[in-house]
């Protein structure tokens, strides 16, 4: 594996640091999802988000997750904004290399008052569970 994008555990932690994670959070998300290497690639860490007994294991990991999930919110919407379009959706979705279809679905299943946009709070919901 390609390991020049890769950062060491003091730079992972100074970067979800400058995004708003505390420190020590940071620190415990790194060893949680380097699993004793001594990098972690961009890659490595959104596998580790992605499972489900790797977020629930550690408070700590699930602090870092919901603060990632919160700039990625933000990103697409603009900060003070609430509301992610189902076009909005999709294209970031498309973006990361989903499918259309997938990301459509996906949209629908979120969309838990189904008022055809997504809330910051059923964001959250769906990025908590």
């Amino acid at each position: 594996a390609d390991r020049s994008q890769s950062l060491d555990e003091d730079e992972f932690v100074k970067a979800l640091v400058m995004r708003g994670c505390q420190e020590e959070d940071a620190r415990q998300a790194f060893q949680l999802a380097a699993a004793s290497m001594p990098t972690l690639s961009l890659l490595e860490f959104c596998r580790a988000l992605s499972l489900t007994e790797m977020a629930a294991s550690a408070e700590s990991f699930q602090k870092v997750k919901m603060q990632l999930m919160k700039l990625a919110f933000y990103s697409v919407v603009g900060v003070g904004q609430h509301d992610l379009t189902a076009t909005q959706f999709e294209g970031f979705m498309i973006a990361m290399g989903v499918q259309r279809e997938v990301a459509s679905r996906a949209f629908r299943i979120f969309d838990l008052n189904r008022d055809g946009t997504l809330h910051v709070d059923e964001f959250f919901t769906i990025a908590a569970s």
